[in-house]
């Protein structure tokens, strides 16, 4: 911890994430804006009434810069199983608890290990090897463009595609829930690769069939 002087206040601010708490990592991926990241790792915590200027936010901010750091994990305390066996609703989860810090991959450490419901007090470990099982799948099939985020055109926008987006990869779960008359529930318990797999065949397969259409026209 970092002893600093505040308003008169005494204040210490954790500066490793070994001193973060599970909890206090929850908070940190919730929390809105930088002066909230410090308070949550201030003791005592700044109380929102107390005034500071925006230089001396900044420099309390680069205290707390380890936040965007993948910490070294050297312990080996838990298993973290292949995310291509996962079930496709907590690999998306995960997916969608990265897309809200992609500068700062650590803060979703502790999200992650909730989703995957393992050990919280394990949670550097967890995210840190979680974060490359999900890598892994998405680099498999990042070739068939599953993951793309490309910028939508200005008819999409109009047409508010934004609010579609909002969903990530789930509109997958409604398109081959509908295609094999199943609930969208049962889709999200099956695991990672079958329901990319069936996604992909389903989708080449739609576009086989335009283009040999196409052809025959």
């Amino acid at each position: 911890m970092v002893k600093v002087r505040l308003g008169g206040w005494i204040f210490r601010i954790k500066n490793r994430w070994q001193e973060v708490t599970p909890s206090e990592a929850m908070e940190l991926f919730k929390a809105e804006g930088i002066r909230e990241q410090v308070a949550i790792l201030t003791t005592p915590r700044i109380p929102p009434q107390l005034k500071i200027s925006e230089g001396h936010l900044l420099a309390l901010y680069e205290l707390i810069t380890f936040t965007l750091e993948v910490p070294e994990v050297v312990s080996n305390e838990v298993e973290v199983p292949p995310a291509r066996g996962w079930a496709f609703k907590d690999f998306e989860l995960c997916r969608q608890a990265i897309t809200k810090h992609p500068e700062a991959l650590p803060l979703t450490f502790a999200r992650i290990t909730q989703i995957l419901d393992l050990p919280e007090e394990n949670y550097l470990e967890v995210g840190a090897k979680a974060l490359d099982e999900i890598n892994s799948v998405m680099e498999v099939w990042r070739p068939w463009g599953i993951f793309d985020s490309a910028e939508p055109t200005a008819e999409e926008v109009n047409a508010g595609i934004e609010r579609l987006q909002a969903f990530g990869v789930y509109s997958i779960v409604s398109r081959l829930a509908e295609h094999f008359g199943k609930l969208p529930e049962e889709i999200e318990r099956r695991t990672v690769n079958a329901v990319l797999l069936d996604w992909t065949m389903l989708v080449e397969s739609a576009k086989y069939s335009d283009r040999l259409r196409e052809q025959k026209g």
